[in-house]
């Protein structure tokens, strides 16, 4: 074969002639879809993300691939030894940086800015606490007469970025898409990730796209929106890639490119931007002997009904915040979020949920644990809860909802109650606890080990490998086969 073609064009790459039998393995990926809420009932189902077109003028055959591939293409072509050229054939033009706008960094965070200004596209990776929504309204000052829009998971993120860049940035540059706000058409957006549809004309006219937490981006309705943004430079943060439970990882790299900067938690450690974290994992030894494999009879019977682990759990918080510590309660669902609420209420703990099925509500009711007539909680309470959080005016919580893109940095100890498998869970919950603040030495994160049923232990083994390639300090119960 002659030499091969890569055009990129926008977001998308064509290669002509298509080489789709030696490329389609490299751009190829086996997702796992969940059916309900059992974990344990999920299909797969191999995804190609390139398609094989037909010019309608010449007839020739070509590959069409989104542009985050590119890397990939490259590998695939160099690893059958055969040439090729590339050309961008409409490079995004910008202005040229000003770097005098950029407030003092920290160590290594200069490296980012430099790296987002040079390249096209790619992944940032950096562990929570890092400075990530510093760097975005750096970028933003950067390039101030470039339109440019920020995306994140959910309002609480957008908050954060909204109120460290009002500092910074003028206001009638700033609008909101998202919470209650529609103020598109200004130099900077900051979009929920659920109003990308709304989007389109900000996206397609942006010339830079940021997107926190990108490894959320890879759903189907999330990744559709996001192609409306054709004409820009493509930067994600995230603190975990390659970790989501679907392996849809490489619908993020198709639109933000590989990894193009690695922070490592020990690197900014080291540097004093986040505190240490030791782990605590408490044996969990009594729980009712389960056969069922269905993950929502788990759920409910082993962890969120569990009494003893419930009672343990408890104690735990009650001790820690004695000390007047601020302390965090994570858990999975308003279920067992109400049945810890139980326990704990008159100590001072408050309930922090996104949603209440009514049902629900009517049995927590009966039992006492809530008061009848109770209204739900609405955005603007839970934002009001988490901002007195953020302060420390708030020094006990027990939620379901503040497990990413929440900045507590007067938080001391987490204890989190879910019991879940997900790597990725693994590193944003605990992320919460890395944030510096004067006087705070380290974070301090308990867990629970399940010993009294089989799956449930497993799952614990996997957390706590995720702890120890993390390089926190991790203090075991005397346990086999935890590594």
């Amino acid at each position: 074969m002659d030499i091969v073609h890569i055009r990129k064009a926008g977001n998308l790459l064509q290669v002509i002639p298509d080489c789709y039998d030696f490329l389609r393995p490299a751009l190829t990926f086996t997702r796992r879809v969940q059916r309900g809420r059992d974990a344990n009932r999920a299909v797969y189902e191999e995804v190609e993300l390139c398609e094989l077109r037909v010019d309608q003028k010449t007839g020739q055959r070509f590959l069409k691939v989104p542009s985050g591939l590119r890397s990939r293409v490259k590998r695939a072509l160099r690893a059958f030894n055969q040439p090729f050229d590339y050309v961008d054939l409409a490079p995004v033009q910008l202005e040229d940086p000003e770097w005098p706008t950029v407030s003092m960094t920290r160590e290594g965070q200069d490296a980012i800015l430099a790296k987002i200004a040079t390249c096209d596209m790619g992944q940032i990776q950096a562990p929570t606490g890092e400075g990530k929504t510093w760097i975005i309204v750096q970028i933003c000052k950067l390039y101030p007469h470039s339109k440019i829009v920020v995306v994140a998971p959910g309002i609480g993120e957008v908050k954060t970025i909204r109120d460290r860049m009002l500092a910074e940035i003028s206001p009638i540059q700033v609008g909101q898409l998202g919470g209650g706000r529609h103020e598109q058409g200004r130099r900077i957006l900051l979009c929920v990730k659920n109003s990308l549809r709304k989007a389109e004309a900000d996206l397609a006219a942006c010339k830079i796209l940021i997107y926190d937490e990108c490894h959320t981006a890879a759903g189907q309705k999330t990744s559709l929106a996001l192609t409306a943004a054709s004409r820009c430079k493509m930067f994600g943060f995230t603190a975990s890639p390659e970790m989501r439970t679907d392996r849809a990882d490489m619908v993020v790299e198709a639109l933000f490119g590989p990894v193009i900067h690695v922070t490592t938690y020990q690197e900014s450690q080291k540097r004093g931007n986040i505190v240490p974290i030791r782990v605590i994992v408490r044996p969990v030894t009594q729980g009712p002997q389960l056969t069922s494999k269905n993950s929502t009879v788990l759920n409910r019977h082993g962890i969120w009904r569990n009494k003893y682990r419930n009672q343990l759990i408890a104690d735990d918080a009650r001790r820690f915040s004695a000390d007047g510590q601020q302390i965090l309660v994570t858990v999975e669902t308003v279920e067992h979020a109400l049945e810890l609420y139980h326990h704990l209420r008159g100590d001072g703990f408050i309930l922090v949920y996104s949603f209440m099925d009514k049902h629900l509500r009517m049995r927590y009711e009966k039992t006492g644990v809530i008061h009848a007539g109770e209204h739900p909680m609405t955005t603007k309470e839970r934002m009001e809860l988490q901002e007195q959080f953020e302060t420390g005016a708030l020094r006990r919580v027990i939620s379901t909802c503040w497990n990413q893109g929440v900045d507590f940095k007067q938080l001391e100890v987490l204890i989190r109650a879910d019991g879940l498998a997900s790597a990725l869970r693994s590193i944003q919950v605990p992320g919460r606890l890395s944030r510096t603040i004067e006087g705070k030495d380290y974070g301090l994160l308990i867990d629970y080990y399940d010993e009294f049923n089989g799956t449930l232990n497993n799952r614990a083994k996997g957390r706590i490998r995720v702890y120890n390639k993390s390089g926190w300090n991790v203090q075991l119960p005397k346990v086999i086969g935890v590594s």
